[in-house]
């Protein structure tokens, strides 16, 4: 006997959507800026972010900013 997998397309859920919000949110109020760098920088700069109870978002800005 096989057993298919019923999706259940009727049910929504119904309610406040917190990711959409969220993302919705971010799309309105920031830019978005794709960096590519080599290999290993990324994880540097993650460690020394973390050093600092910064996120690399946050660092990278500083950083850049000046304000670090």
């Amino acid at each position: 006997m096989v057993k298919k997998a019923i999706k259940n397309t009727d049910q929504k859920h119904e309610g406040f959507d917190s990711v959409r919000y969220r993302n919705d949110y971010i799309r309105l109020n920031y830019d978005r800026i794709t960096l590519a760098v080599k290999k290993g920088r990324k994880e540097k700069w993650n460690t020394e972010a973390r050093a600092c109870a910064m996120s690399l978002s946050e660092y990278i800005t500083r950083k850049v900013d000046g304000d670090l």
